[in-house]
């Protein structure tokens, strides 16, 4: 360690020292910039960009606690680091107090920089540092911890060694550190030392602490910055504890503790944490209280103890002189050197000459006699400040005092003396000498610089002990306000159950009661704010629904005015002024500038053929006698006929005076157009239904041609029987007159029966329009089961009928309902004719049901319809015979739906296939179809 500092030494010896002097002027300037920047909150690192910037500090309860922190640790390495000897007789472990206040500026922030000069002062007082000298290196307390200040702005975000990066910006700052540190103490050294000494000596033992403390740097920080992450100290890592922003801009760019920008980051709480209220001015006042008594009581043992300085030195003084005066006395003292040996060892022998010097001088200044060696550089500095004090001219009073400060390059020390000068003349041996007297300030005041160190001690301790009695009193006291702001946070968050517990405090148990009696009350009325902002809501919502719907509804109204040409008129009666809209003079063909705006220009609009009974129209509305409702026609500008529609509401006023008509108008050509169309066009459908229909009565009659002559033939017959049998009878002698007439009477009924099958044959075959009427469709049933009963026995198909006696009558086409129950009972029959292990069984029933019409049941033992294909057994040109056409079906539906009724299919259990249809009584009259 010896020979590196004597390296250092020799390094910087060989400087010239007006380079090292305008260097550490240099360093001092720059050093004063850092530490503006640093204690004003500017910074050179906005987030990861560099640039000129602020920091905004937040003060929460870290941050208080972080000043105490750095005292604690500043103040116990630097006591520590005492006590370690690198350099015997010249260096302590100061590194140690240096590597402190670099992890508190790097990990612990602003808070740890503006105590570190208050602490660092602290700790040298107590390492017994003069008190004089702590104001002389004032600014140096301010500076030291700005200069590892260029630390915080390298690493400080991120001191993580284990990442390559952090390790060369922290290269940078420690060269930029030991450019500045050393010279610059040199510097502010050399008022109190030689510029030689300050630095030479000074400034090397600064390079070699400095550098030691650089270098343990890394690994400290591989210790320290884990536990401070895991305690949450360290400030780069604490929710809005800085915040920074370029110069000149108001928007935050980087704030602690997040990686995003602050904009959308949620707030951060502002203020002072009450903890820190209560007992930061306590911890204030005590220190004050301590350190003012320390230094009342330091300055006042001060005084004494150069009171007593004086008084000892005069005394010594005193008795010196009366030891020269009986020396003198007794025996003249031989001249020359015996004499001088002999004053020599005079003065060794005083207590003085001990601890001190004891000079006797000559009026010119030559040494007489002395108590230290010949070339004694404290004797030498004591002679010379005496010669600045008294002049060329020697004494002048009779004593005087003084001090002077004695300076050691090896070890460095400077030290003050306490000097005491008195006049001494004998007149009985002529001389006229000066007797002084030199003393170490050290030898008074040994006393008071330990009191100094204790009381510093003192002051330290008083501090600790200050915070954990401030701080267990402030969380005593604060713990209900901290619980009542918690609850108060929760019931932020929407809980409004969170109540206080009691605390032993009268006054907070009282305002933790008032509290809780607030909470239940908010509880509440912020139910009841809920419920009422709930139906509040709920009104809203069906408003806005409302408000849409009718927006939408303005919306389809707009649209369909538009999409149908609507105009909008309004008549004002009384002054006959007419206003259109745009879409009125469209409907018309009239320029906006042509029409007059009255009811007569309108007239004029219609065709000479359509005004009367438009005109009538109008005047039939305003009489009252029914709303107005009128299609009229109007010849556009182009020569074009439209046709127009027109409905309007008359408003009255109280006197049932029509003032006003508001109406539409619309163009209905195309419509009328369509409506002749399609009239046209249900003829025409009406027209092919018709033909279809009897096309299927053809079809349905052809298939029943063989029943239809067995039918016809069994009557024929019956008359030729009938004939046969009267001729016989006429020809007997006399004729059985009797038998003739009731064989002719058979002939009539057989023609009769004959004649019937004939009409419902022609009846059936017959192409005509519908004929409703009222009728009984059981006859109807019965007239079907007597055409078809032979075809179907043929089949070997057994008709069943359950007719209802009181079938209520319906109105209906008598034929076409036929031609329903026909092809419904020949489908059944189709539908058995491959069944062979069952009867063939046919069932037809009849019954009113609830709606005061009938039902009508046709069922068949079957195979039954595939479920796939139900659903289209009803749609046109859709069959499942081999040699069908698709329509009957669909044309029984018509029909049935056309006489109000409805016709449907359902499946059997076990065989075959239901179907049902209904005809309502005679109050609803059929739709022809």
């Amino acid at each position: 360690m010896t020979a590196v500092v004597a390296w250092l030494d020799a390094v910087l010896s060989s400087i010239p020292l007006p380079v090292l002097e305008v260097w550490g002027r240099f360093s001092y300037v720059v050093g004063l910039f850092l530490a503006i920047c640093a204690f004003c909150g500017f910074t050179f690192r906005i987030g990861e960009q560099w640039g000129s910037g602020r920091a905004r500090q937040r003060w929460d309860t870290k941050a208080f606690l972080s000043v105490p922190l750095t005292c604690v640790l500043i103040i116990a390495t630097g006591y520590v680091g005492s006590f370690i000897v690198l350099v015997p007789g010249a260096q302590t472990f100061e590194s140690l107090k240096d590597l402190a206040v670099l992890l508190c500026v790097v990990l612990l922030g602003y808070p740890a920089l503006i105590t570190i000069p208050f602490a660092y002062g602290l700790s040298d007082l107590i390492e017994g540092v003069p008190p004089e000298f702590l104001l002389a290196w004032l600014p140096g307390y301010f500076i030291n911890p700005s200069c590892f200040w260029i630390a915080h702005q390298f690493v400080g975000k991120n001191p993580d060694f284990r990442i390559a990066g952090t390790w060369w910006r922290y290269l940078i700052a420690a060269v930029l550190f030991m450019t500045l540190e050393p010279v610059l103490w040199g510097y502010m050294c050399s008022d109190q030392f030689p510029s030689g000494i300050s630095y030479h000596r000074i400034s090397a033992a600064l390079f070699f602490t400095t550098s030691i403390t650089w270098a343990m740097g890394p690994m400290a920080f591989l210790i320290a910055l884990p536990l401070a992450r895991r305690f949450g100290w360290f400030w780069a890592e604490i929710p809005g504890r800085v915040r920074e922003r370029a110069i000149g801009s108001s928007a935050w760019i980087w704030e602690s503790g997040r990686s995003e920008a602050p904009g959308g980051a949620a707030p951060v709480p502002e203020g002072l944490p009450i903890r820190i209220f209560i007992f930061a001015p306590f911890i204030a006042l005590v220190l004050v209280m301590v350190g003012t008594t320390a230094i009342v009581a330091l300055q006042t043992a001060d005084d004494d103890a150069r009171m007593l300085a004086t008084r000892l030195h005069q005394a010594m003084s005193t008795n010196i002189r009366l030891q020269l005066d009986d020396y003198l006395a007794r025996s003249p003292p031989p001249a020359g050197t015996q004499r001088e040996d002999t004053l020599d060892s005079l003065l060794r022998n005083q207590a003085v000459g001990t601890s001190g010097r004891a000079v006797v001088l000559e009026a010119s200044g030559k040494v007489i006699a002395s108590s230290a060696s010949p070339g004694d550089p404290v004797v030498a500095n004591a002679i010379a400040a005496l010669g600045q004090r008294t002049g060329p001219s020697g004494l002048s009073a009779g004593t005087t005092e003084f001090q002077f400060d004695h300076v050691t390059a090896k070890p460095l020390s400077r030290e003050t003396w306490l000097t005491y000068a008195a006049a001494y003349r004998n007149q009985r041996a002529g001389h006229d000498w000066t007797l002084m007297t030199a003393m170490p300030e050290s030898f008074y005041l040994a006393g008071l610089r330990k009191a100094n160190s204790r009381s510093a001690m003192l002051l330290a301790l008083a501090l600790v002990l200050s915070l954990v009695l401030g701080a267990a009193l402030a969380s005593m006291v604060t713990a209900p306000l901290r619980r009542m702001a918690h609850a108060t946070q929760t019931m932020a968050g929407g809980d409004l159950s969170v109540r206080v517990p009691d605390s032993k405090l009268e006054e907070l148990d009282a305002l933790g009661g008032s509290f809780n009696t607030m909470a239940t009350k908010l509880k509440k009325s912020f139910d009841d704010l809920l419920g009422e902002i709930s139906t509040r809501k709920s009104r809203e919502q069906e408003l806005k629904e409302s408000e849409t719907r009718l927006r939408l509804s303005e919306e389809r109204l707009k649209l369909a005015i538009d999409a149908a040409s609507l105009g909008i008129s309004d008549w004002d009666i009384e002054q006959d002024r007419l206003v259109w809209d745009d879409s009125m003079y469209r409907l018309y063909g009239v320029r906006k500038e042509e029409f007059s705006g009255a009811f007569e220009a309108w007239s004029k609009c219609v065709v000479p053929e359509d005004v009367a009974q438009a005109r009538a129209d109008v005047e039939t509305a305003l009489r009252g006698e029914s709303d107005y409702f009128s299609d009229f026609r109007v010849k556009r500008a182009d020569g074009a006929i439209r046709i127009i529609r027109g409905v309007a509401q008359i408003i009255r006023n109280a006197d049932g005076k029509p003032v006003r008509m508001v109406g539409i108008n619309r163009d209905v050509t195309d419509l009328v157009n369509a409506e002749h169309e399609r009239v046209r066009a249900n003829e025409a459908v009406q027209a092919a239904q018709a033909e279809l229909a009897q096309v299927a009565r053809l079809t349905t009659m052809g298939e029943l041609a063989a029943s239809i002559a067995h039918e016809i033939s069994q009557p024929l017959a019956a008359v030729v029987s009938y004939g046969n049998g009267a001729l016989r009878w006429l020809a007997q002698a006399p004729p059985n007159l009797e038998e003739t007439k009731a064989a002719l009477k058979g002939v009539v009924e057989a023609g009769s029966h004959a004649g019937e099958v004939f009409v419902r044959i022609r009846d059936l075959l017959k192409h005509r329009k519908p004929d409703y009427a009222t009728l009984d469709v059981n006859q109807a049933i019965r007239d079907v089961t007597a055409l078809t009963g032979s075809a179907l026995r043929s089949r070997s198909v057994v008709i069943e009928t359950t007719l209802a006696a009181d079938l209520p009558r319906v109105s209906g086409d008598r034929v076409q309902l036929q031609q329903v129950i026909m092809n419904l009972a020949m489908n059944g029959a189709d539908a058995m004719s491959s069944v062979t292990d069952r009867p063939r069984l046919l069932q037809v029933e009849s019954k009113a049901n609830d709606e005061g019409g009938i039902e009508v049941a046709i069922r068949d033992s079957g195979s039954g319809i595939e479920d796939a294909i139900r659903h289209r057994i009803f749609d046109p040109l859709f069959t499942t015979k081999s040699a069908g056409m698709g329509m009957g079906l669909s044309i029984c539906r018509r029909i049935i739906e056309a006489h109000g009724g409805r016709l449907w299919a359902s499946p059997r259990t076990p065989h075959g296939t239901e179907f049902r249809f209904t005809i309502p009584g005679p109050d609803r009259p059929p739709t022809p179809a």
